[in-house]
């Protein structure tokens, strides 16, 4: 994804060497991730990625809704039985993450200044702390990120 950039997450962590770059750039892949799936929504860095995001996932719905017709169809023809209901759940599964795919597009949205500070503060936590935590030191998301994406957040998130 990386809508944030190496050189904000180094600001952001007071890291200067490039010693630390693939960490770092693992960091702000992890917390691009977190981000979108706190927001429940797809992240942006425009709005013609957003446009074309929505397109290609309308495409694919379209597309997966005909799989799905042919798929449901064979699995009819075939003898009622375990092999049977695997074919009709593989179906229904492959129908239900295309729709999910086209939600998260739809709901889509362009960074903003709020999502790339969130995200920095994410990334300079997981710096600063490396290593596991006890339960309770620290929480999943810091309240200052999450009070950083809490405005732009549909339902509710992991």
């Amino acid at each position: 994804m990386s809508l944030v950039t190496l050189e904000q997450a180094k600001a952001q962590s007071r890291v200067t060497s490039a010693a630390e770059d693939t960490l770092l750039q693992s960091y702000i892949d992890a917390a691009e991730q977190k981000m979108v799936l706190f927001l429940n929504r797809n992240v942006y860095a425009d709005s013609q990625a957003l446009m074309d995001a929505v397109e290609s996932a309308q495409t694919a719905v379209e597309g997966a809704y005909a799989a799905f017709g042919a798929a449901t169809d064979a699995a009819h023809a075939m003898e009622v039985g375990p092999l049977r209901e695997i074919a009709l759940t593989k179906a229904s599964d492959d129908w239900n993450d295309a729709l999910e795919a086209y939600r998260m597009a739809a709901r889509g949205t362009t960074l903003q200044p709020a999502m790339v500070q969130a995200v920095q503060l994410l990334v300079a936590g997981w710096y600063a702390n490396r290593e596991s935590m006890a339960a309770g030191d620290l929480p999943e998301i810091p309240l200052g990120a999450v009070n950083l994406l809490a405005p732009f957040r549909v339902r509710m998130g992991a």
